[in-house]
């Protein structure tokens, strides 16, 4: 959306019909508009840092990977996948065979 000042800027729009005439055609609606700009920026800027860690990672070939205890989730990099030459489908078969990774 254009800001008043000229400059384009990220607007999460939302709305609701409150009210409807006789012939169930709106008659009114409420609304906000919140500004999104600094929220879309940062999620751009996140996204140009993971790709430059992925990049990093791939040349250097090291992966990263990250286990919470008390859940149970895993999570491996994309270069870590590769260095294991698996997949995240494959994943719990090559866990499966311990004997992969700790031998």
């Amino acid at each position: 959306m254009k800001h008043k000042l000229g400059h384009y800027v990220w607007i999460l729009a939302t709305g609701k019909v409150i009210e409807y005439d006789q012939n169930s055609s709106p008659r009114r609606m409420i609304g906000t508009h919140i500004d999104i700009t600094q929220r879309k920026r940062e999620e751009q800027e996140l996204v140009t840092t993971s790709r430059l860690l992925d990049q990093s990672q791939k040349i250097a070939k090291v992966g990263g990977w990250e286990l919470d205890i008390l859940s149970g989730n895993l999570f491996w990099t994309a270069e870590t996948y590769r260095i294991h030459e698996t997949t995240p489908k494959n994943l719990i078969l090559v866990l499966m065979r311990r004997e992969l990774f700790f031998t």
